[in-house]
């Protein structure tokens, strides 16, 4: 009874925060001009409507409604992360587990892109766009107060999302054995130690979010929501496959293990994966995506809207 009050409540509080912004009317883009309808687009315009996208989210929306969007975020990269574990649960060859398990964890990441939650991964490619772009006047704080509610709202709801999934679901002990065995996987840097371990986790993240930008980056472009998956799966089943490390992923691995009993204690979770991949899928999305496109199909000057 108790369970059921809270979750009551968090509900409500939930619909509250959605329907209510102080209020003040929070001006939005006129979907005549947004992204989605001028689908496609050219390398020039996504990075300009991208950089629009980014403004507009730090700019016209209020904190509570960038915080419920994060805590979204995570909880929908979170159930890819489960769908990736019920779906290679229980396969032994190797190259299909990985195809399965890529096409599990992007179906979590497409449904952060089609429901425009935010997402870290997604957000490092956007906000640096609003930065760099003379035109779009985007601040430093309110783009920094941006990243830092976005990890941590995605960690609420990785969590929450977990835990509720624990206290409905009974899984075999082989699906939950799949969950140890990815963290396992995900703490092989802890159990070799040292500096050196811990900065391959950031240059590992900077290869995850690589993939992730440019994911984010032809989805925009693509007209049709067909068009839109097919890099996502892409991208996310390559370095899925390739142990490249996601932070709002690894938040969500984490959750799910500790929701399970299978979990580690949460400073080496965080220290030896969350932290560091984060800081990594930050420096990734910068240089890899965010400064080549700008640097070729950016406007540069350009006043022009």
């Amino acid at each position: 009874m108790l369970f059921l009050f809270l979750f009551l409540f968090v509900i409500v509080y939930w619909l509250f925060i959605l329907n209510s912004n102080g209020g003040v009317k929070v001006p939005r883009p006129d979907d005549s001009n947004s992204i989605f309808a001028l689908l496609p687009l050219s390398p020039e315009r996504v990075v300009d409507e991208l950089a629009r996208a980014g403004r507009v989210r730090v700019v016209s929306y209020s904190v509570w409604q960038l915080a419920s969007l994060g805590v979204l975020g995570g909880a929908l990269i979170s159930s890819g992360a489960l769908f990736m574990v019920l779906l290679t649960s229980g396969v032994s060859n190797e190259g299909l587990a990985r195809l399965l398990g890529g096409f599990g964890f992007s179906a979590g990441f497409f449904l952060v892109i089609i429901s425009h939650a935010a997402l870290l991964t997604e957000v490092n490619t956007i906000l640096p766009l609003s930065l760099i772009n003379r035109n779009m006047c985007c601040r430093w704080s309110d783009a920094i107060r941006f990243w830092i509610l976005t990890l941590i709202t995605n960690f609420i709801g990785a969590f929450f999302f977990s835990w509720m999934v624990s206290s409905a679901q009974h899984y075999s002990h082989e699906t939950i054995n799949t969950i140890r065995e990815i963290i396992e996987l995900k703490l092989s840097y802890y159990y070799a130690g040292g500096v050196f371990e811990w900065g391959k986790i950031v240059i590992s993240a900077m290869l995850a979010n690589w993939m992730v930008g440019l994911a984010t980056i032809f989805a925009f472009m693509a007209p049709t929501v067909t068009g839109k998956y097919i890099p996502v799966f892409l991208a996310v089943t390559f370095f899925d496959a390739a142990n490249f490390q996601h932070s709002p992923a690894n938040m969500g691995f984490f959750s799910l293990a500790s929701a399970f009993g299978v979990g580690v204690p949460w400073d080496v979770a965080l220290i030896w994966s969350i932290i560091p991949a984060a800081i990594g899928n930050v420096i990734g999305a910068i240089l890899f995506v965010v400064l080549p496109m700008n640097f070729v199909f950016g406007r540069h000057g350009d006043k022009s809207s």
